[in-house]
C-alpha cells in the first residue's frame, strides 16, 4: 500500500466511511476502490483529483505515478 493509499484508508477508518459508500460518492465501483486501497490501481487524475477535493488527503503520490506512467507509454 503506498502512503496516499494508506492515508485514504486512515480517513476512511477515522470518519467511519465504507469503501462501498465512498465508491458510491466517487461513481466508481467498490472494487475499483478497494483495488486503489490495496494499491493494486492507481487512480486516474480526475479521480485522484476527487479523492483529495472529498477528503483532503493529499494524492501528490499517486498524480506523480501517474504522469511517470503517462511519460513512459509515450
Amino acid at each position: 500500500m503506498n502512503e496516499s493509499a494508506f492515508k485514504l484508508s486512515s480517513w476512511l477508518k477515522d470518519k467511519k466511511v465504507s469503501q462501498a459508500k465512498f465508491a458510491k460518492m466517487l461513481d466508481v465501483s467498490r472494487a475499483t476502490m478497494s483495488r486503489i486501497l490495496n494499491g493494486k490501481q492507481m487512480p486516474n487524475i480526475e479521480l485522484a483529483t476527487k479523492i483529495e477535493v472529498l477528503t483532503g488527503v493529499r494524492v501528490a503520490g499517486w498524480l506523480a505515478k501517474v504522469k511517470i506512467t503517462m511519460q513512459a507509454a509515450e
